[in-house]
């Protein structure tokens, strides 16, 4: 997008309903993916991350990935 499109919804921003329920699924998605998924995956994750030479490299990788 060029900044002289962008600017200009910058000075006459429209909020409709549409747009308002878009972003707000998106931040309630956001919400759900990080206390379903990202908090549970953080603990099991986390001793990994603590004491990382008494794992295997397959180990680690996994943990990393999971960040």
């Amino acid at each position: 997008m060029r900044s002289d499109d962008f600017m200009g919804q910058l000075e006459h921003p429209t909020i409709d309903r549409r747009r308002m329920y878009s972003g707000l699924w998106l931040i309630l998605g956001g919400l759900v993916k990080k206390v379903v998924l990202a908090d549970p995956m953080g603990v099991i994750v986390a001793p990994v991350f603590a004491a990382p030479h008494t794992y295997d490299g397959w180990s680690l990788c996994l943990a990393a990935a999971c960040l």
